[in-house]
C-alpha cells in the first residue's frame, strides 16, 4: 500500500479557494437563471396584459364609432370632427 502524503497547508488553501470560486460562480448562475425566468415571466403578464388592453381600446372605438360616427377626436380638447363619408362607402 501507498504511504499516504500530507498536502501542505497552502496547497490546501488553493485546492479550497478554487472550490470557493466555482461554488461563488455556480451560485451566481442560479441567481442569474432565476432572474431571467422572473424576467420572462413579467414578460408574459405584460404581454397578456396588452393584449386585455388592445381588446378593450378596439371595444370603446368601436362604441365610439356607433355613437358618433367616424372622425377625429382631439383627447385635450374633447373635441370631435366627423368625416363625411361617401354613400357608396356607407353601404
Amino acid at each position: 500500500m501507498a504511504e499516504q502524503v500530507k498536502f501542505e497547508e497552502n496547497d490546501l488553501k488553493a485546492i479550497k479557494e478554487l472550490q470557493d470560486e466555482y461554488m461563488r460562480i455556480t451560485s451566481l448562475f442560479g441567481q442569474m437563471k432565476i432572474t431571467e425566468l422572473n424576467i420572462q415571466k413579467q414578460e408574459r403578464d405584460l404581454m397578456a396584459e396588452l393584449d386585455r388592453v388592445r381588446e378593450k381600446e378596439q371595444s370603446v372605438l368601436t362604441q365610439i364609432t356607433e355613437k358618433y360616427g367616424p372622425g377625429q377626436l382631439d383627447p385635450t380638447t374633447g373635441t370631435f370632427t366627423p368625416i363625411e363619408v361617401p354613400e357608396t362607402e356607407k353601404k
